[in-house]
């Protein structure tokens, strides 16, 4: 049988071969949202002031390592983003951008160790201009470290 992560649909895809681990694709329909943050299904946006909070639990992850990219929509403001699970967080820098809403690029926001069981959330120290527009999340498979 297949190995797969579970959330609500329409909360995620998994993408690669069946029976490996393979990427986890969060959705933006399926965060839980706090503060201003707006979603639709293509992104979650308003991230303006610093209770922004976007969540998803993940139940059926195969347990590992996995590096977490946010892929996003630059904003004027930039700022800074919190990805946390549990016991583990990391902080990325977004840069503003005079070219606000015209690409979506994606960073590694971190490396984490992830059990079966997670309940992943990006929060953003926001200016008011606004930090990005959060297309997904996605889990990647990462080797073990060296």
């Amino acid at each position: 049988a297949a190995l797969t992560a579970t959330v609500d649909a329409p909360a995620a895809t998994r993408v690669g071969r069946r029976g490996e681990r393979r990427d986890v694709v969060l959705k933006p329909l399926a965060a839980e949202l706090s503060g201003p943050l707006r979603g639709s299904e293509w992104a979650i946006r308003s991230w303006t002031s610093s209770d922004c909070t976007a969540a998803w639990p993940v139940r059926d992850l195969p347990p590992g390592r996995y590096h977490v990219f946010l892929d996003f929509v630059p904003g004027h403001g930039g700022g800074e983003v919190e990805v946390r699970d549990l016991n583990q967080s990391a902080t990325v820098t977004i840069p503003s951008s005079r070219l606000a809403g015209r690409r979506t690029k994606s960073i590694r926001a971190a490396t984490f160790e992830l059990g079966p069981s997670i309940r992943l959330t990006v929060s953003a120290r926001a200016r008011s201009s606004g930090v990005f527009e959060l297309t997904a999340v996605r889990l990647v498979p990462a080797p073990p470290p060296k």
